[in-house]
């Protein structure tokens, strides 16, 4: 069984890993509902954070549950805006890993915004560009983000990040359908970090706007299908889930991702 660990961003991720037993990072303050209001004070930063002090965050984490870097984990978030903490982890990882490697995300947003990082702060909207600019190992940032029928084919919307010195964040969009999409994954390097933020899923169930951001409209068994190739095709350095809301059918999906993964 591969071991999983929580960075308690929030009260769901704490009453998910709690409910689970799973090891978990926590330092006060917490983002938590309090008389039915959202207070977004927390360390790993609601509305950004240092990049700096972020990474030092994460380093701790690492420290206290004694987490092995150098193989395979799985980490845990609680709400999309928190998806930054990937960044956290991403450094620790490459730290300790010589090869190159690119990141796959399951996201039905690139996080990708350069116009966004005029504070310098690293946030759910930029943090794949902080990777990418200051990650030397990540070659590549590969997001799928949608998927749509026309009259003649199913097909899913994709967008591939790559970074230099000269030119910047580049970035290309296209849309293809699922064998192309597993063939342009096999093309990536062998390793490779997996991230996923569960507003890609598309629900089946009504959700009110509150709980949850831009739900997507990716069903979950196309996810499985492109989720199941990477484990058989790529060998994976590290996973991790964020997008965690108050509603059941978030924790459940939680549930199904992590034991798909345990089968790699």
């Amino acid at each position: 069984m591969h071991k999983i660990y929580g960075l308690i961003t929030d009260e769901n991720i704490e009453k998910y890993c709690s409910e689970r037993r799973i090891p978990s990072f926590k330092k006060e303050p917490i983002e938590r509902i309090v008389n039915g209001k959202r207070n977004s004070k927390s360390i790993f930063g609601y509305y950004g954070i240092k990049p700096g002090l972020l990474v030092n965050i994460v380093e701790k984490a690492f420290n206290e549950l004694e987490i092995n870097p150098k193989k395979f984990n799985i980490y845990l978030f609680g709400s999309g805006c928190y998806h930054q903490c990937t960044y956290g982890v991403l450094n620790k990882i490459a730290k300790n890993l010589e090869d190159n490697f690119s990141v796959v995300s399951f996201d039905k947003h690139e996080d990708c915004e350069e116009g966004s990082c005029e504070d310098k702060k690293i946030s759910c909207g930029n943090h794949h560009y902080f990777s990418l600019k200051n990650i030397k190992n990540i070659k590549s940032i590969y997001v799928i983000k949608e998927k749509f029928n026309d009259t003649l084919e199913e097909f899913f919307y994709v967008s591939f990040f790559t970074y230099d010195k000269k030119n910047g964040c580049t970035r290309q969009t296209k849309r293809i359908p699922m064998e192309k999409l597993k063939e342009e994954l096999q093309d990536l390097p062998q390793k490779i970090y997996i991230t996923n933020d569960i507003d890609f899923v598309k629900m089946d169930i009504g959700i009110k706007e509150y709980e949850t951001h831009n739900q997507g409209n990716i069903p979950f068994a196309d996810f499985l299908d492109m989720f199941k190739f990477l484990l058989k095709k790529k060998k994976l350095v590290g996973m991790d889930v964020v997008g965690l809301t108050p509603h059941p059918r978030s924790f459940q999906l939680y549930d199904k991702i992590l034991k798909e993964a345990q089968n790699y």
